[in-house]
């Protein structure tokens, strides 16, 4: 079940906070479940950011195409940053569910654009987005576990080492 979506936290210099309230065991913690409204509100404050947020919009919408509608997406990296340099993409991982009676090789196989060998570098030629992803259909695995250990390393840090947070919206 999806946590309901929350007003985005007020930002500290610049950054998400990695939780919210006083302590981090008992608050709200990062990935923020937000509504994409909200995302492109707060972030969507130049013509740029504007831009990258039509992008990952067509982004979702051939993801809908594709049949992917079940999940969730993580969106870290400069995008939910402010203050700083303009971001040149967005970063998301895409944690999915099968379409009923698919496998994963038949997604691959129906959408190779999205999600063949060189998918993520038309992903991001044509939505400026750096696209990874995460099946939830799958057993749980090492190797998933790795992959959510990592976002969350390097999403929930800035390049000077400070704590920050990411932002969760459902598919």
């Amino acid at each position: 079940m999806s946590p309901e979506p929350m007003p985005i936290p007020r930002l500290n210099r610049g950054a998400l906070p990695p939780f919210v309230g006083e302590d981090a065991a008992e608050g709200v913690q990062s990935p923020y479940s937000v509504a994409p409204s909200d995302v492109v509100a707060r972030f969507g404050n130049t013509e740029k950011r504007r831009l990258l947020w039509k992008g990952f919009l067509e982004y979702r919408e051939a993801l809908r195409k594709a049949r992917l509608v079940s999940g969730f997406q993580w969106i870290g990296g400069s995008f939910v940053e402010l203050g700083g340099e303009e971001p040149n993409d967005i970063d998301v991982v895409t944690l999915y569910y099968l379409p009923e009676g698919q496998t994963q090789a038949d997604l691959v196989a129906a959408s190779p654009d999205l999600f063949g060998e060189e998918a993520m570098e038309k992903i991001m030629d044509q939505y400026s987005v750096h696209a990874f992803y995460l099946s939830l259909s799958q057993p749980l695995t090492e190797y998933f576990i790795e992959r959510c250990q990592y976002w969350h390393s390097l999403w929930g840090h800035r390049r000077d080492r400070r704590w920050k947070g990411y932002l969760r919206v459902d598919l």
